[in-house]
């Protein structure tokens, strides 16, 4: 069973265990809100230092634009898993180019 109940600071959820009746987490309206308020310059350094190739991230409101040239036309979906994978990217773009088809 889980349930939903206001708190003096906003408001929060518990999941309570149908078995034990035990309090199983708690989650804040802030915890589900922090990854989006990131700076757009946190996220592209963070993707600069995840795509270890010469790319080039654009970041506006959370949506990473990856400019650059790749080896192979195959690495595009690896490189936007890895862009994703970035806390506070909302969206990807890819915008490669490569030397091998």
């Amino acid at each position: 069973m889980s349930s939903v109940a206001p708190s003096p600071g906003g408001s929060f959820s518990t999941a309570m265990s149908s078995v034990t009746s035990t309090v199983q987490g708690v989650v804040s309206g802030g915890d589900l809100l922090e990854v989006f308020l990131r700076t757009d310059e946190d996220i592209a350094s963070d993707v600069r230092g995840i795509v270890m190739v010469d790319l080039l991230p654009e970041t506006a409101d959370g949506i990473v634009t990856v400019n650059g040239l790749l080896a192979d036309r195959s690495l595009v979906p690896v490189v936007a898993r890895m862009v994703r994978s970035v806390e506070g990217v909302v969206d990807v773009r890819c915008a490669l180019t490569s030397s091998r088809v």
